[in-house]
């Protein structure tokens, strides 16, 4: 159905735009432009000030370039003229009623559970058992740790790259088009921090394979969120938790570098069962959405 419609509700109207509507709310070359714009600048010149001294931190710039995906989105979906486009964007973001008990339980503990998994594997080439231990930052200071892990990261991007960037692709394209592609962005639009000393992707190079696995990751982290997104009737609420539990299970534990490649291959084997047994959600290409 490519035209939008209107069905009936108890009396109401219920406004579903079809795939010409959306192609024309949704603007992706422009969003994506715009956000490595507003990421890639900031970050490059801390790269650059940070090697030349011109400022030790630069956390504004880091905060800047970490809030560039909303910034985007937040202009696009406003400048769209749609007051239900509008609506629909910020529903979404804050609506816990979208997510089913079973989801919140893949949400919240899926990435754990491949962390544990990961590290249980890497005891047979010598990996120890202390990696199970909860990281010093948490214990020390929980809801500072949890808290920090929420804002930088989970709300700024996913407001931005699930909550318009996936639907933004995937009106041009199926489902398993647009989550690759989303996760190869993703991925690149992370590279800047490798060339930032102290930066947890710069520690990476120390081992070149968890190095690789980092950006590999992004794949099935993408495939991942679309799968928990679309079952959640486009709930950018689960996006940004789904991230916040990836990022804490990372940090939660002290896994070894060895672990984190093992982490990244059974992320992959669970993306790739997700796609085979939902085929036909990632495979579709026609596209519309109830707009309320």
């Amino acid at each position: 159905m490519n035209r939008s419609a209107w069905k009936g509700n108890g009396g109401q109207g219920v406004h579903v735009a079809g795939q010409d509507e959306l192609q024309r709310l949704y603007r992706p070359a422009a969003f994506f432009g715009l956000d490595f714009v507003l990421t890639w600048g900031p970050l490059w010149l801390l790269v650059a000030g940070l090697g030349l001294g011109w400022f030790e931190r630069g956390t504004l710039l880091l905060a800047f370039a970490g809030a560039s995906a909303t910034l985007s989105a937040v202009l696009f979906v406003h400048l769209s003229g749609s007051r239900a486009f509008v609506r629909d964007f910020w529903v979404r973001a804050v609506d816990p009623l979208r997510i089913g008990w079973i989801w919140w339980l893949v949400i919240l503990f899926s990435q754990l559970l491949i962390n544990v998994v990961a590290i249980l594997l890497s005891t047979f080439r010598g990996g120890s058992l202390d990696q199970l231990a909860l990281s010093e930052e948490f214990v020390r200071a929980p809801l500072v740790f949890l808290l920090f892990i929420l804002v930088f990261g989970p709300i700024p991007e996913e407001l931005g790259w699930r909550g318009y960037g996936l639907d933004a692709l995937r009106t041009r394209m199926s489902l398993l088009q647009a989550s690759l592609l989303l996760g190869v962005i993703w991925g690149v639009w992370h590279l800047p921090l490798v060339f930032i000393e102290g930066s947890f992707q710069n520690g990476l190079l120390a081992y070149p394979p968890a190095f690789v696995s980092y950006f590999v990751a992004f794949i099935p982290g993408s495939i991942l969120m679309s799968w928990i997104y679309y079952r959640t009737r486009r709930s950018t609420l689960s996006a940004i938790l789904f991230h916040f539990a990836g990022n804490a299970a990372g940090e939660l534990l002290q896994m070894s570098l060895q672990a984190r490649v093992l982490q990244t291959v059974l992320a992959v084997a669970f993306a790739a069962v997700v796609v085979w047994r939902e085929w036909a959600l990632f495979n579709r290409r026609e596209y519309q959405i109830d707009l309320g």
